[in-house]
């Protein structure tokens, strides 16, 4: 007779080392929600959840500098969207025959 498998509680389904969540309480690894709000941005967050602790000062501002480039030349960056309008490249012939 095949084993019957244990159904797993929603609780058990959700476990993560990442977050611990409870009524009234969650924590991003460790660390109550309460002392992170208002008090680290977005790129130290990013560190906390894939690295598991708060990075040095010094390695959030590059954190966040490579956040930033990658936004801008991703994979539409704003400076090939401008290179690819029609509207300038039709600007352009024109000067070239001027």
């Amino acid at each position: 007779m095949a084993e019957k498998k244990k159904t797993k509680t929603p609780e058990e389904w959700w476990s993560s080392i990442i977050i611990e969540m409870q009524p009234g309480m969650i924590r991003y690894r460790g660390y109550d929600v309460e002392e992170l709000i208002g008090h680290i941005g977005f790129a130290e967050m990013v560190w906390l959840l894939t690295r598991g602790e708060l990075p040095e000062p010094r390695a959030a501002k590059l954190l966040e500098a490579a956040l930033v480039a990658a936004v801008d030349h991703g994979p539409q960056a704003p400076s090939i969207a401008a290179e690819e309008n029609p509207a300038r490249r039709k600007s352009h012939r024109l000067r070239q025959r001027l």
